[in-house]
């Protein structure tokens, strides 16, 4: 009998090679790529505060296959590591602010959360308003997106993989980037 497969989101430390129930958003027409589903991670939201009024998901790239990765992540779309989102593309006022809907879909683990890239068009505003900010069960006060399972530096430090603050695990604190 096999084990039961656990909801991404339950897991405290995924392990790479396992496979697990994720969120995924069908692809949407206008993107061209060869994939039905896309692993997402967080809740459908904007970003005004960062500049990004668009309503949209982020991607889970621990369950992206390698061409994927090798396609938005290490080419062209270079800063789609965890940056990337899913927009809505939606055209009608009415439905463009409406979530994608999500479905769980079983998936294998490929490889660890990479360290959000350092957009420093983002980083100023987030640092200063999450600077007297503390983190509260390893969860970044900004959108809510789980620290747990990401890689952690040396120093204790962890790299939000929603929109890049890095948090000190030891004292709870925003660390500058």
């Amino acid at each position: 009998m096999s084990a039961k497969v656990q909801k991404i989101e339950d897991v405290k430390l995924p392990l790479v090679g396992k496979f697990y129930l994720v969120p995924c958003v069908e692809r949407h027409p206008k993107q061209t790529i060869r994939i039905d589903f896309l692993p997402v991670i967080g809740d459908w939201h904007e970003d005004k505060d960062i500049g990004t009024p668009q309503y949209h998901y982020h991607y889970d790239v621990r369950f992206f296959p390698d061409w994927l990765m090798d396609r938005w992540v290490r080419g062209p779309h270079g800063d789609a590591s965890v940056l990337g989102r899913i927009h809505n593309f939606r055209d009608d006022e009415r439905t463009k602010h409406t979530p994608f809907p999500i479905t769980y879909r079983r998936l294998k683990m490929k490889r660890e959360m990479p360290i959000f890239p350092n957009a420093s068009n983002i980083q100023g505003p987030l640092q200063k308003h999450f600077k007297d900010h503390k983190l509260k069960c390893h969860v970044c006060p900004h959108r809510g997106f789980s620290l747990d399972g990401l890689p952690v530096a040396p120093d204790g430090t962890v790299v939000c993989n929603g929109h890049g603050l890095k948090w000190s695990l030891l004292t709870g604190t925003l660390v500058p980037r």
